[in-house]
């Protein structure tokens, strides 16, 4: 098996710092701003869809990121031989912080769209303390997240995953 070219992983690598990029602006500014100023129903109708319009972005940056891991495992030589049980393993805490990241960010997302439609504040949301608790795991894990996923990736940079030999395969 022929590694990938090196550029192909190095941009690979590129768009996941940019889309873990992307994921740490958003979790940054959907919560602890308001976008607006004034009460009027107007500014009330403009934040509820910027919100929602941030809370879609961090989903589709997140799918973004596990598409780019994806994309990597599928280059390895185990992947492409059948042998998924053995980067699941080895990879099991990157795939599981993805699973809770993602499951935090839809749970967070969807609760503050949901109160902000309902008409309550981002002050209001915070008060309430389920939201709060589900948003300080939800910020406590991504660190880990960001870290995992470009430690995989790293990782995947390694001549190891993509030669037969490596595997204890004959390269004839």
């Amino acid at each position: 098996m022929i590694k990938q070219p090196y550029w192909l992983y190095f941009l690979k690598l590129v768009l996941l710092v940019v889309f873990q990029t992307c994921d740490l602006v958003l979790i940054s500014t959907s919560d602890c701003k308001e976008f607006v100023s004034g009460d009027n129903s107007e500014s009330q109708n403009r934040l509820k869809k910027i919100q929602l319009l941030l809370c879609t972005l961090q989903i589709l940056s997140q799918l973004a990121c596990f598409t780019v891991i994806f994309s990597l495992l599928c280059d390895t030589f185990p992947f492409q031989i059948g042998l998924i049980g053995v980067l699941t393993k080895r990879f099991w805490r990157m795939l599981s912080l993805h699973g809770m990241y993602f499951i935090l960010t839809i749970i967070v997302s969807s609760v503050r769209v949901m109160n902000l439609y309902d008409g309550k504040t981002m002050i209001d949301i915070w008060m309430m303390g389920s939201y709060t608790f589900f948003s300080f795991v939800h910020k406590i894990v991504a660190p880990f997240y960001y870290a995992e996923n470009l430690k995989a990736a790293a990782e995947l940079g390694s001549s190891k995953y993509y030669l037969k030999n490596a595997w204890g395969l004959d390269d004839t």
